[in-house]
C-alpha cells in the first residue's frame, strides 16, 4: 500500500448511491466494467480537491466499496450519503510512506468519529467523538515497552476499526465488475508531477556522445 483512499457505504441500493455520487461529482455519465488502467494514474495532487474519478461496487453484502482519486476526506459527501441513504458511511485513508491514517464514521448524516493521526510530519492529531465499546485509552493498538504504554494507528487498525461495523475493507477484487464515473480530467495528477519531473533531469554528459 501507497497510498488508500476509499470510503464504504452500508447499503444496497446501487441505483440510488449513482445518482448522489454523480450530483456530489457532477458527473453525469456511467459505465461498467474492470478497473481501468488509467484509473491509478489519476491521482490528484490537490489533497483537498474533490475526486473526479470514482469507482464502486457492492463486494460485500450490503457494503458499497467506493474507490476515488484524491486524498480529500470528503467529509461533505460522507454526510451527505449518509444522510440521503439512513445508512454509515465509513472513511478510510492511508499513506504509509509518511505514516499517515484516517477514519472516519458518519451514521443519518452525523458524524460519530473521526480519527487522524500522522508519525511523519508534525500535525496535530485528531480524535473527535466517543471512543467505541472496544477501544482503550487512546485510538489504535496498545503497545507496551519497558514499562510505558503508547498507542499506535496504523493500517491493521483502520482494519480492526471497520471490522467491528461487520466491514471487511481488503476484500478480494478478482471477477469485480465495477460502476465507474470519470470526469473531466483539468487538475494535475501525481502521474502529471512525475512525468514533469524526469523531462526536468538532465541527462548525464556520456549521455551526448
Amino acid at each position: 500500500m501507497a497510498t488508500w483512499t476509499r470510503f464504504y457505504i452500508n447499503s444496497s441500493n446501487s441505483e440510488k448511491t449513482t445518482n448522489i455520487l454523480k450530483e456530489l461529482s457532477g458527473i453525469t455519465e456511467s459505465s461498467n466494467g474492470n478497473i481501468p488502467a488509467d484509473f491509478h494514474d489519476s491521482f490528484l495532487m490537490d489533497e483537498k480537491a474533490n475526486p473526479n474519478y470514482i469507482l464502486f461496487s457492492e463486494i460485500q453484502k450490503n457494503w458499497i466499496t467506493v474507490l476515488y482519486n484524491s486524498d480529500s476526506k470528503i467529509e461533505s459527501w460522507a454526510q451527505r450519503i449518509s444522510e440521503e441513504l439512513n445508512c454509515i458511511v465509513i472513511v478510510t485513508i492511508g499513506q504509509n510512506t509518511v505514516d499517515y491514517y484516517y477514519f472516519s464514521q458518519f451514521l443519518n448524516g452525523e458524524k460519530k468519529r473521526e480519527i487522524e493521526v500522522c508519525y511523519g510530519d508534525d500535525i496535530e492529531p485528531i480524535n473527535f467523538g466517543a471512543p467505541y465499546d472496544f477501544e482503550e485509552e487512546e485510538p489504535g493498538e496498545k503497545q507496551e515497552y519497558d514499562d510505558e504504554i503508547s498507542y499506535l494507528f496504523d493500517f491493521d487498525s483502520l482494519e480492526r476499526y471497520s471490522q467491528n461495523f461487520g466491514l471487511e475493507i481488503q476484500s478480494d477484487w478478482d471477477n469485480i465488475t465495477w460502476t465507474i464515473l470519470k470526469g473531466v480530467q483539468s487538475q494535475k495528477t501525481t502521474k502529471d508531477f512525475i512525468d514533469q519531473h524526469l523531462r526536468g533531469i538532465k541527462k548525464p554528459w556520456w549521455k551526448f556522445w
